[in-house]
């Protein structure tokens, strides 16, 4: 697997986390009433999922942009010289 692929699944992973996140999130406004809502449980749950979310994004989002760098096309500066 390839550091593009590799990136796309930790992006992949952490979309899904943090919808769950969000959903987690919601629970208590879109179904009032619920036992487990305000227990510590229910908060550690929404810790974690903090916690593995945000450094998949960003370990995600680092392989793929390393791994495009290879297919940036180089261009032509104002005179002639090549930057990239």
């Amino acid at each position: 697997m390839n550091g593009r692929t590799k990136g796309l699944v930790y992006l992949a992973v952490a979309a899904l986390t943090l919808l769950a996140l969000f959903a987690l999130a919601v629970l208590p406004v879109a179904a009032p009433g619920l036992p487990f809502v305000d227990t510590t449980a229910y908060s550690f749950a929404l810790l974690v999922l903090m916690v593995v979310a945000f450094p998949l994004l960003w370990v995600g989002g680092r392989r793929t942009m390393e791994s495009l760098q290879g297919d940036l096309v180089e261009e032509d500066g104002p005179n002639g010289e090549r930057h990239g």
